[in-house]
């Protein structure tokens, strides 16, 4: 196997390094992010969705997708809204859930049920209404996700870059 010139070899351990730096910024955002999505009750904002959505008089594809955008935007959390007819058909399905990391202060319920609104999990909720069930779920941001694992990934390739390197 042929050697790596010198140059080569030191050019490789800066990038190794310059990709260590990177990933533990990366790390830091998801750290973030994940601490922005868990600011708030995800059950509380599931019910008090719930309470919106059925505050509005016609709810329509378009004004239900504007929900959830302001939603996300305003409490950095991602949501997906589903509804299903009564013989369990999808009928309508917008956006995306990342489940929310539970720490000590948050704990999953059981299932916990009134007579038109069920709590499934913690940030899960259905509500029975209209000839629908609409389901509810509130998680963390999926940038956090995305940003833990891109660090993860340069992390592993800075290593590899500095043992080969060296």
């Amino acid at each position: 196997m042929p050697r790596l010139p010198a140059r080569v070899k030191r050019i490789m351990i800066i990038m190794g390094v310059v990709a260590i730096i990177t990933a533990g910024v990366l790390l830091y955002l998801s750290h973030m992010y994940l601490s922005l999505s868990n600011r708030h009750n995800a059950t509380t904002l599931c019910l008090e969705f719930i309470n919106n959505l059925t505050g509005v008089s016609q709810a329509n594809e378009s004004t239900i997708v504007s929900m959830i955008r302001n939603y996300t935007k305003m409490y950095h959390v991602s949501m997906r809204v589903s509804a299903y007819a009564l013989n369990g058909t999808l009928v309508f399905s917008y956006g995306s859930y990342v489940p929310p990391v539970l720490n000590g202060g948050q704990s999953s319920p059981s299932i916990i049920s009134s007579s038109k609104v069920t709590i499934i999990n913690y940030g899960v909720c259905q509500y029975y209404g209209n000839g629908l069930i609409w389901e509810v779920q509130i998680g963390a941001l999926p940038e956090s996700l995305y940003l833990f694992i891109t660090g993860l990934v340069l992390i592993f390739i800075g290593l590899a870059l500095v043992a080969i390197g060296a």
